[in-house]
């Protein structure tokens, strides 16, 4: 539901995008799913410290391509 108003804006705000706003929603559930099931596994590997600033940098990295390609 956020996600909607949000990408409605952008496009109102004069932004164009290559994907239709349900695909954007979809790109945004898809990428929160594929993150909750790494995360998952990846608790058992790593430290907590290496996981919360690495998740960090990788999720930074991850919106920027997002935002790229969106907008």
């Amino acid at each position: 539901m956020y996600s909607t108003a949000i990408f409605e804006d952008i496009n109102i705000l004069g932004s164009h995008s290559r994907f239709d706003i349900k695909t954007e929603n979809n790109f945004v559930g898809y990428s929160a799913c594929i993150g909750a099931i790494l995360s998952y596994y990846s608790v058992a590997f790593f430290k907590r410290k290496t996981l919360f600033v690495g998740g960090h940098f990788i999720m930074g990295a991850l919106l920027l391509m997002s935002g790229y390609y969106i907008t």
